[in-house]
């Protein structure tokens, strides 16, 4: 089997207690059947410790939480027991993995870092562009035959990146090219033409006749499942400023905050575009992908200003990856509103970038 990565990620390690945020507060820890038989035979006073600080069910096993949320293996320094007593091998699969994530294409499998985490959004942002994949050749089995839709979704993937780069062209002229291109793959998905797909050029860019700040998608997002209890606060206070914000959008995006913005959507269209190879729904991802950046947008203006910040922008990108890519729940919610609410539509979202 091929791997395919980002060149940078071998750089990734978790920041432990220097984290501002931590993955073992607020989340459930699920423990794989093979690490829980292994800490069942652990032995001594910390096997015994850690044995009543695991929960059983019919449906698996899980790390006990404290009242604040803190997994009872998290001690007051945010360092792992478990890791200080037997080691990193030690850890349970999602410790292990975590913020990686990847996705099987038969003989291909590509793998990321999810921006949920500080030190892996940091890297996204950060990373010297172009974004360049790198492929290892491993002997894990193939999962399958590759996706009829791979190839001339793979090239499409790498034309999107190419536009999201091209410091050249504004950024939301770049956005507003992105739609046109997701739209247009849809209908050669559509009508089954991968060899136009594969070839498709970058097209006109469409030219709202107006511009209107985003005030619908925010209000939107606002429904959906909450995972950090901050979190509705901060979109309402953008909310609350946004017609007055959005007239500096221009002037944020000119001291930095293009390149942040960018890179938050290439970082979204790595890791869900080629998912279409599978329910060929391509225009719909490419909606909500914008959709995700202009309310990051409209949060980034409330908090930054005019000013891009380094540290805000990775938290604020942290937080709202957090908040839609890591509930099932919203990134259901997102794919059918990219096909059915008013806010979604080509004609909404053209004059929200123009």
């Amino acid at each position: 089997m091929k791997h395919l990565a980002p060149d940078w990620q071998s750089s990734f390690r978790c920041t432990a207690d220097k984290c501002t945020d931590n993955c073992c507060i607020g989340w459930e820890i699920d423990i794989d059947p093979v690490s829980l038989s292994r800490y069942r035979k652990v032995e001594g006073e910390f096997g015994e410790t850690l044995r009543r600080g695991i929960l059983s069910s019919p449906d698996g096993a899980c790390f006990a939480l404290t009242k604040d949320e803190r997994c009872v293996f998290l001690n007051e320094q945010n360092l792992c027991e478990i890791y200080l007593h037997l080691g990193e091998d030690a850890l349970c699969d999602i410790c292990t993995r975590h913020p990686r994530f990847f996705e099987w294409y038969g003989d291909i499998r590509e793998g990321g870092l999810g921006m949920c985490c500080e030190e892996a959004a940091r890297l996204w942002l950060s990373f010297p562009g172009p974004l360049r994949l790198v492929e290892k050749e491993s002997l894990e089995p193939d999962d399958g035959e590759r996706p009829f839709w791979y190839s001339p979704l793979f090239s499409l993937r790498q034309k999107l990146f190419t536009l999201l780069e091209d410091s050249s062209r504004p950024l939301l002229q770049r956005m507003a090219l992105f739609l046109q291109m997701c739209e247009q793959a849809q209908r050669y998905l559509d009508n089954e033409e991968p060899e136009q797909l594969e070839a498709m050029p970058f097209p006109a860019p469409v030219i709202a006749q107006k511009g209107r700040p985003p005030i619908a998608l925010l209000s939107y997002y606002q429904e959906l499942e909450v995972m950090d209890p901050c979190w509705p606060g901060r979109l309402e206070k953008a909310l609350c400023h946004l017609p007055e914000n959005w007239g500096k959008r221009l002037e944020f995006l000119q001291s930095g905050g293009e390149t942040w913005l960018s890179r938050i959507a290439e970082y979204l269209t790595y890791r869900y575009l080629l998912k279409a190879c599978f329910d060929e729904d391509i225009a719909g991802r490419g909606r909500w992908i914008v959709s995700y950046c202009l309310v990051a947008l409209a949060v980034a203006l409330e908090e930054m200003g005019v000013r891009f910040a380094e540290n805000t922008g990775v938290e604020l990108a942290k937080a709202l990856s957090k908040e839609v890519e890591y509930s099932e729940t919203n990134l259901e919610l997102l794919a059918d509103a990219a096909w059915e609410k008013e806010e979604f539509s080509l004609e909404s979202l053209y004059t929200f970038l123009k």
